[in-house]
């Protein structure tokens, strides 16, 4: 039997239960409980609420969004939690700023799954071809166990994964003043000026040290752990013949740093991965 990974893991990406909130939704700069208690929100009912839509009642955005939606105005121990999410409290009305927050969650939700798909697509690549199959025997071992000790495992494995091969080799950014970075290991600082454009690899700093933290890493390794496990607990599961079990690309240096092209159906290239079929035995 064959199945396509881009429907599988998209369906699967937003649908496990045991997925922790993402980094970004965190409230870590701003005292989210006594926000919420000012509010007049009650912990049981904002538990509830929080609840359905799998985040944190207490420490997550869900709790302020269920209380502060009872109430016409914002009290000042709200302003911190809210302007995380680029709201003017003093101008918004209630109802818009909470839309905005809610709104600006759900964007990131979004393009967040886009993220994790080519977070799977990287594990799979990686476990699946013969060069990693002593590393398949024990993934396969791994998702057979529902033990602390196992999943924490298969999630060293999804790191290693994006280590190797992250969705994204990096990202440009632009100076915003006069600066000496240090480089560390003996090297000479980097100095850059106000209006510079740096290229930041993270493919190349992957490769020096442990897993880049960045805001979703937790989010991204728990889930990739879980889809992992749905995928390589079925019988005998393996590349599809032919070409539709590989994805057609090539390697090509961008900015000093390797970086996977994959191209589409139509001929052109793209920097994200497209159908790969697998096959595994009723």
């Amino acid at each position: 039997m064959q199945f396509s990974l881009v429907a599988f893991f998209a369906v699967l990406a937003t649908g496990v239960a045991a997925a922790p909130t993402p980094l970004f939704m965190r409230q870590d700069t701003c005292d989210i409980a006594t926000c919420v208690i000012d509010l007049g929100g009650s912990v049981v009912s904002c538990a509830a609420a929080a609840a359905q839509v799998g985040v944190d009642p207490i420490s997550d955005a869900g709790c302020l969004f269920a209380a502060a939606k009872t109430v016409t105005s914002f009290p000042p121990s709200c302003n911190g939690c809210l302007e995380k999410f680029g709201v003017s409290v003093p101008t918004a009305t209630i109802g818009g700023a909470i839309g905005s927050a809610e709104t600006a969650v759900e964007n990131g939700i979004s393009s967040l799954g886009s993220d994790i798909a080519a977070g799977v697509h990287t594990s799979y690549r990686l476990y699946l071809d013969d060069a990693h199959a002593q590393e398949r025997v024990q993934i396969f071992n791994l998702v057979q166990s529902e033990d602390s000790k196992s999943t924490e495992m298969l999630r060293g494995y999804v790191r290693e994964a994006m280590r190797l091969n992250p969705q994204f080799t990096g990202l440009w950014r632009d100076v915003a003043a006069d600066a000496s970075i240090p480089q560390g290991k003996g090297l000479p600082p980097m100095n850059v000026k106000a209006g510079d454009r740096i290229w930041a690899s993270f493919k190349n700093a992957h490769t020096y040290q442990r897993f880049h933290t960045c805001p979703g890493v937790t989010y991204a390794e728990q889930t990739i752990a879980e889809i992992v496990k749905v995928v390589f607990k079925l019988k005998n599961v393996r590349r599809a013949e032919g070409d539709s079990g590989k994805l057609a690309g090539f390697k090509q240096i961008i900015n000093e740093t390797e970086t996977n092209v994959f191209i589409t159906p139509y001929g052109t290239t793209s920097p994200w991965p497209g159908s790969m079929f697998l096959a595994y035995d009723d």
